[in-house]
């Protein structure tokens, strides 16, 4: 029989399609979020931390098109594939690189 010594928990988010959702919620004014990093978002939290604040200050992300990552892309149908190292549909290349 063992004794717990304690323990963490958390929330472990993910979206239907395992990618974040960044950027502005248009059916709420001055809604900005960033979640569904599904467990590895802290490893991002800087920089897009960084992105997300000129995109609330200047209303774009200079650099950055973060268009892929929006809320809506649920309602439209339009989800991401899923990343990996190896799979060349990564948001990234989604429109440059062949199926």
């Amino acid at each position: 029989q063992g004794l717990s010594m304690g323990g963490y928990s958390g929330v472990y988010d993910v979206t239907p399609d395992h990618q974040p959702v960044l950027g502005p919620i248009s059916e709420y004014a001055g809604l900005f979020v960033d979640f569904g990093w599904s467990g590895h978002g802290f490893k991002h939290a800087p920089a897009v931390g960084d992105i997300l604040a000129e995109v609330v200050l200047e209303r774009k992300a200079r650099g950055w098109d973060l268009a892929p990552f929006r809320w809506s892309r649920f309602r439209e149908g339009d989800l991401l594939p899923r990343a990996s190292a190896t799979d060349p549909s990564h948001a990234k290349r989604r429109a440059t690189s062949p199926p």
